[in-house]
């Protein structure tokens, strides 16, 4: 019987199919990080989604494991480097939650060209500001996609159905791709910037592309533009951000990731206190739909790998 450890919330369907397969599951979603430490001893398995960080001291206690799942896209939480020299295997969950953060891209996108949160906020304090709401349309704008993986591509395939210019940038030549959609490719960043009237961020978050979006490249933004990030905090300079934000060079923005999360730096909460700036808790993933399949998708990688080593 193998032993797996799940550190964040799953959905039950998960822990009752690992059980129904024989794995002695110990589920703590809310566990700290003292606690982690010692529970992870015995383990052959370990599930975290992005709140619980696997590093150094983490992999060095778990002598007896053999393979970490992160329910979800990304794995800047997991030390990859240290798992691998220890011969950790390592997965994710990235089809699960797709549709979910592509949905949530072009919902704060309408909510910033519409101004939806100051709308409500303002009538449920008793105020009728409608004049003062004057937004735009999506439709005729050009919407730039950094990053064309899974979710940059989802998010191309649904701004379809708004009628507006949809320019999508890979360092990777994916013009085929774009082709098929309908939608038009291009590796030149800057290219990205001055023409992109909403710029959403769909990188990976690595040491190539943090703060990728640095003071340099976000003073080539159009001016009067919108930036949307679903992806990770530490791709944007929050610094430049807020300074970009306030300055007028960029219209609002709409962030549901932070560098620190919750945010904690004085910068980050004067980009919450920002009229411009709607954020949200890094909810992109946060549907029953997604959080049911990424449980499914991590339960079978699971029994996939360990009937494998049994073989």
């Amino acid at each position: 019987m193998f032993n797996v450890l799940i550190c964040d919330p799953i959905s039950l369907s998960c822990i009752e199919k690992l059980k129904r397969e024989n794995f002695n599951v110990v589920f703590k979603p809310n566990i700290t990080r003292e606690s982690l430490i010692e529970e992870v001893k015995d383990k052959d398995a370990l599930v975290v989604r992005g709140r619980t960080k696997v590093d150094v001291p983490i992999i060095d206690n778990a002598t007896k494991l053999k393979v970490i799942v992160r329910a979800g896209v990304g794995l800047d939480n997991i030390d990859l480097q240290y798992a691998q020299i220890k011969g950790i295997q390592v997965y994710n969950t990235p089809e699960a939650v797709t549709n979910a953060v592509a949905e949530l891209t072009i919902c704060l996108m309408l909510s910033l060209l519409r101004n939806i949160p100051k709308g409500n906020s303002s009538l449920k304090k008793g105020e009728w500001i409608k004049n003062l709401l004057i937004g735009s349309e999506l439709r005729n704008k050009t919407v730039g996609i950094l990053g064309f993986g899974r979710i940059g591509m989802e998010v191309a395939k649904k701004l379809k159905a708004f009628e507006c210019r949809i320019l999508c940038y890979s360092r990777t030549d994916k013009s085929e791709i774009a082709r098929k959609i309908g939608v038009e490719f291009t590796n030149d960043l800057d290219y990205l910037l001055r023409e992109s009237d909403l710029l959403t961020i769909h990188l990976v978050l690595n040491k190539e592309t943090y703060k990728f979006l640095n003071r340099e490249r976000l003073a080539r933004m159009k001016k009067g533009s919108y930036i949307i990030n679903t992806a990770r905090g530490g791709i944007i300079d929050e610094e430049a951000l807020l300074e970009f934000l306030e300055n007028g060079h960029l219209a609002g923005a709409a962030l549901d990731v932070f560098e620190y999360e919750p945010p904690e730096t004085e910068i980050e909460k004067k980009l919450l206190r920002l009229e411009n700036v709607i954020v949200t808790p890094h909810i992109g993933a946060q549907t029953k739909e997604a959080m049911e399949k990424e449980g499914e998708e991590v339960a079978q990688l699971l029994i996939n790998y360990f009937k494998k080593i049994k073989i």
